[in-house]
């Protein structure tokens, strides 16, 4: 067992999430001073965490490798995602940890199942899985980007709640404050994606709290979607972790049953579920993980209150990756844009809500 444990600790130090994927500094000390007194269950669900975001990470990877084979997004914009994403700076050589990864796995992986941990064995094997993918990505859009010239100007997509404005007037240097509630503003620039994906997330977002906060979607609304998204009987501890969340902008019950959920009428407490669900989904690989800011979102609620639904959309633009200012946040396949480098806005795509009432 000492031997097996010794192999892990080599194993997890190796593993691609210590050093990438979503692990900051201070988390990963955390991860190695775990692994060096064998203390391995939180490292497991860290891993299990992980996984679950790799996964609809991979999964809105491939969707967007065919729409490059298909001459639909520029490989340039994708490669600068990609690399930015997996970590890959300089040198680096993300496939040869992959293969150091599989040749460690297949090693003690059946060890691992039989001595230690089934759990964190399956953990192992759905990140290996997940590797071999990547690395099929990789090469795929090496073959790719050998064969096809950037783009001068891409088109990205911004989820907004002021697109009738927008339309008609042009991005402003800076957004008016509290006008949608979801993300912090300190970073510079408007929010694109080149995931349409992700845009339409984003937006079906907005438009679901704008209709939770004038009370069209209820307690039941949630319940229902909670159940469609097989999180039924995760409620008492969503309704815990939405607790913490909202930070004394509702009074807690020390119970919470499904049958609370189909009764609760409180604004911020279905606001508060509402974040915690998509949080499970998003540790499932289901959703986007679209970050609502709580101090932003009490601050714009007036706003989401009174805005048009239809203004809650997504907008396509040309938009000149190039330009100075333009910056990459790969995590969110966002890119934050100056004014001057929005060339054109192409057309306003209504959303549906995620809920129904």
């Amino acid at each position: 067992m000492e031997d097996l444990r010794k192999r892990i600790e080599i194993l997890v130090s190796s593993i691609l999430i210590s050093r990438r994927f979503f692990v900051g500094p201070a988390a990963r000390r955390q991860l190695f001073g775990l692994v060096k007194k064998h203390n391995f269950d939180p490292v497991f669900m860290k891993i299990s965490g992980v996984l679950g975001r790799l996964s609809w990470y991979l999964k809105s990877l491939e969707i967007d490798l065919v729409k490059v084979e298909k001459g639909k997004l520029d490989p340039s914009v994708f490669q600068d995602y990609l690399t930015d994403l997996l970590g890959m700076k300089g040198n680096d050589n993300l496939l040869q940890d992959i293969e150091d990864f599989q040749k460690s796995f297949s090693r003690i992986g059946g060890r691992v199942k039989r001595e230690l941990n089934p759990d964190f064995f399956n953990h192992l094997k759905g990140l290996s899985s997940l590797f071999l993918k990547i690395k099929a990505t990789l090469n795929r859009l090496k073959k790719i980007t050998k064969e096809s010239p950037p783009q001068e100007l891409q088109v990205l997509f911004h989820a907004t709640t002021r697109a009738s404005q927008i339309v008609a007037e042009g991005f402003q240097k800076k957004a008016p404050k509290g006008t949608g509630g979801l993300l912090t503003e300190k970073v510079p620039g408007v929010s694109f994606t080149f995931s349409l994906e992700i845009a339409r997330e984003i937006s079906k977002s907005q438009k679901d709290l704008a209709l939770i906060f004038r009370g069209a979607f209820t307690g039941n609304s949630l319940y229902q979607y909670a159940r469609k998204k097989g999180l039924i009987k995760d409620i008492p501890r969503i309704y815990t972790e939405a607790s913490g969340w909202a930070k004394g902008l509702f009074t807690p019950k020390k119970e919470y049953t499904s049958k609370d959920l189909i009764e609760e009428k409180d604004v911020w407490t279905l606001i508060s579920i509402y974040r915690i669900i998509n949080k499970y989904m998003i540790g499932q690989g289901k959703k986007f993980d679209v970050m609502i800011n709580r101090e932003q979102l009490v601050k714009s609620r007036g706003y989401l209150e009174r805005v048009a639904l239809s203004d809650i959309a997504v907008l396509v633009c040309l938009v000149d990756l190039n330009s100075p200012g333009v910056s990459l946040r790969s995590l969110e396949k966002e890119y934050r844009v100056p004014q001057k480098a929005i060339r054109k806005i192409m057309k306003s795509l209504p959303v549906k809500p995620n809920l129904n009432a």
